[in-house]
């Protein structure tokens, strides 16, 4: 389903599986790919959509994405502080 090669930690992926089949998702990717599609338009309700082009906002996403969070979600990404 992807259409690229994309890595995911082991442990979460045995969660992913466990949980999607449980949810009622035909497979992980389906439960994968609906997460993302979700996360997403949680980021365009928040700044908008067109605002990806924004540098400061592309900076600021390529820090948080980076850091040492290990539970990334839309409202840290916008609430913590811009990455210095």
């Amino acid at each position: 389903m992807f259409g690229g090669n994309v890595k995911i930690d082991k442990g979460l992926l045995d969660r992913v599986k466990k949980y999607s089949s449980a949810a009622g998702y035909s497979s992980a990717d389906e439960f994968i790919t609906h997460a993302i599609e979700k996360e997403l338009a949680e980021l365009d309700k928040v700044k908008g959509a067109g605002d990806e082009t924004d540098p400061a906002v592309l900076e600021r996403l390529r820090a948080w994405v980076t850091s040492s969070n290990s539970k990334h979600t839309c409202h840290s990404f916008w609430t913590s502080s811009p990455a210095s």
